[in-house]
């Protein structure tokens, strides 16, 4: 018995000297933590279908809508601070340009701006858009002649 002895394997058996000892864990299959029994859950309120009915319950109700009937019009909303000279514009397609849109509305008058909403990450049209004319009267005929009348791209237009 000439040969050198090994140094002592590491309990995972990777060949390297241990300088620690095997953690009990891993010699014991079992926890040696005592087990506690939680006690027994309270009864469930049938009536609650998920922890979000919990929070609306806590919640005020939402104030009494009257605006629900009143259509959308180019006169003055002071809860939207629309002065009636912005209308709202939709069914167009994604290809669709504001140029195309303002050429409809310039034979009614002057044409402040048309902002075209776009989708935030793809930055497509999402197919509607607010079209600001340089007066209320201009923007209340346009609304008229051009609801369900304009066609663009194959597609008429809902103008509000």
């Amino acid at each position: 018995s000439d040969q050198p002895q090994s140094p002592p394997r590491s309990p995972q058996g990777m060949g390297r000297p241990s300088s620690r000892s095997p953690s009990p864990r891993r010699a014991s299959p079992r926890s040696r933590s005592p087990v506690r029994h939680s006690p027994i859950p309270p009864p469930r309120d049938d009536r609650r279908s998920s922890p979000r009915d919990d929070r609306d319950r806590h919640s005020p109700p939402p104030p009494p809508r009257d605006d629900r009937s009143r259509p959308r019009s180019p006169i003055e909303d002071p809860d939207t601070g629309n002065d009636g000279r912005t209308l709202y514009v939709a069914g167009f397609t994604s290809r669709t340009s504001s140029s195309e849109i303002e050429r409809k509305f310039d034979r009614f008058g002057h044409v402040d701006d048309v902002f075209i909403v776009r989708d935030p990450r793809t930055h497509e049209s999402r197919g509607f858009c607010f079209v600001t004319m340089k007066d209320r009267e201009s923007a209340a005929e346009a609304a008229r002649e051009l609801h369900r009348r304009a066609e663009i791209d194959g597609r008429y237009l809902e103008v509000e």
